[in-house]
């Protein structure tokens, strides 16, 4: 389903689905987050291996409590530097994300600068998210390049114009 904008996906269109959609840097491959058949889906498509971590789109830094993030004034105040915006910061989380966590039981977080995308996650939830390509291939700078890539793989493709910016850069923060 080709949708033009973010408020045309219901919450309950998003239960079981994998969606193409414009961050504020490139497309995204994405499902909920709590929604694991369709994490495996993406992991699929992607051709991404379990051990590799996928990146969490959050709508602000306090959702990071609900992975067992624990928000200490450091944290806080470097994240309010960053966030909004193209920066993904790896955090330890809890076990029970193992689904979503990378091999050592991180997470990278990130909440994007786009109040379209932020108003949909507050509205579905937090949702995975990975560059909408293949593994080691470019990432597709339009809709309709994410269209040749993963046809009738993705359930919903939202239309977000040409994308060309850079992926997100990568912060650790392990204590």
């Amino acid at each position: 389903m080709l949708v033009k904008r973010f408020s045309d996906i219901s919450s309950e269109a998003m239960k079981g689905s994998v969606i193409v959609c414009p961050t504020d840097t490139i497309y995204g491959l994405s499902a909920r987050v709590g929604d694991a058949e369709a994490i495996a889906r993406v992991r699929a498509l992607k051709g991404k291996k379990q051990a590799l971590g996928l990146i969490v789109l959050i709508p602000d830094a306090t959702s990071l409590t609900d992975f067992g993030v624990e928000l200490n004034d450091s944290r806080q105040y470097l994240l309010s530097k960053v966030w909004p915006g193209p920066v993904s910061v790896v955090l330890p989380v809890s076990k029970k994300w193992s689904h979503v966590a990378a091999a050592d039981t991180t997470i990278s977080f990130r909440m994007p600068n786009s109040l379209e995308l932020l108003d949909f996650i507050r509205r579905v939830g937090p949702i995975i998210s990975t560059s909408a390509n293949k593994t080691g291939e470019r990432p597709a700078a339009s809709i309709e390049g994410a269209q040749a890539i993963f046809g009738d793989g993705a359930d919903i493709y939202v239309d977000g114009g040409k994308r060309e910016g850079a992926s997100s850069t990568i912060i650790k923060i392990l204590r």
